[in-house]
């Protein structure tokens, strides 16, 4: 509370809506009970009064366009990379990134099923893979609302989902932003479900969705399945309340890092 005061940000001039997530998580406001059968489950934060949504309809998403018309160019580089570095890919849910409180609850740790080649990672652009992308992370930088929220955030990498494999139900972090894919291999068999809503990938074709909402993905085809994966704020979110939730995000990390000392 007083990093946000010094910040400028004293209960008077806190969003609404912010306002309310930070009596949530401070244990002042309970959480309304959700009506949907499968509703927002944020593991690390939620913010209240965010739309109820699954995919969303790509006719609102203002910069789509742009990203697509980029999807040849980016998709020629890619295979480019899977060419001369494919060594780069590593397991998406690696040992050496925690301890994995509750298990390895999608039998994916350390696990070449489904791999990651990441752009940028814990909130900074990964120079020498950016370097090997630079067409793919500029197009990205000029089009897409990147949600920057210290070391949490933006989250850029190539997702490469092997034939057979299952990224079992599971829910994100932070409902404040939105998840996107831009599909750049897809071989039949290969979808995503959001809630009770399958959908195909199409390749080319930007997905969006709520990734606190319960999701899962599966590759049955033949071959491997490639996305481009990265998180955007949800335009609900004004530009006052992305300051207030990266303000609160440092004070929280300024205070783990104290206590760790």
């Amino acid at each position: 509370m007083e990093h946000l005061d010094r910040a400028g940000y004293g209960r008077g001039q806190r969003h609404p809506r912010f306002q309310k997530a930070l009596e949530i998580l401070i244990g002042d406001r309970e959480r309304e009970p959700p009506q949907e059968q499968f509703p927002q489950q944020p593991t690390h934060f939620f913010y209240p009064d965010m739309p109820y949504v699954t995919f969303v309809n790509s006719e609102r998403i203002a910069w789509k366009d742009a990203l697509e018309a980029s999807y040849p160019a980016i998709k020629e580089e890619v295979l480019q990379l899977l060419e001369t570095d494919r060594a780069g890919f590593q397991p998406y849910i690696r040992s050496a990134h925690g301890n994995f409180a509750q298990g390895d609850v999608m039998g994916l740790r350390d696990n070449h099923s489904w791999t990651s080649f990441f752009l940028w990672e814990k909130g900074a652009a990964v120079a020498a893979n950016v370097d090997r992308c630079p067409t793919l992370f500029k197009t990205l930088l000029d089009s897409a609302p990147l949600c920057h929220v210290g070391e949490r955030s933006p989250t850029v990498f190539l997702s490469m989902l092997r034939p057979g494999a299952h990224i079992q139900p599971h829910t994100g972090q932070l409902n404040f932003r939105y998840i996107a894919h831009l599909p750049l291999i897809i071989p039949a068999g290969c979808g995503p479900r959001v809630g009770d809503e399958v959908r195909n990938w199409r390749e080319g074709e930007l997905v969006m969705f709520d990734d606190t909402v319960e999701h899962e993905a599966w590759n049955k085809g033949d071959s491997d399945r490639l996305v481009l994966l990265f998180d955007v704020w949800r335009p609900e979110i004004t530009e006052e309340e992305q300051k207030q939730i990266v303000t609160l995000f440092e004070a929280v990390d300024q205070y783990f890092a104290q206590s760790q000392h």
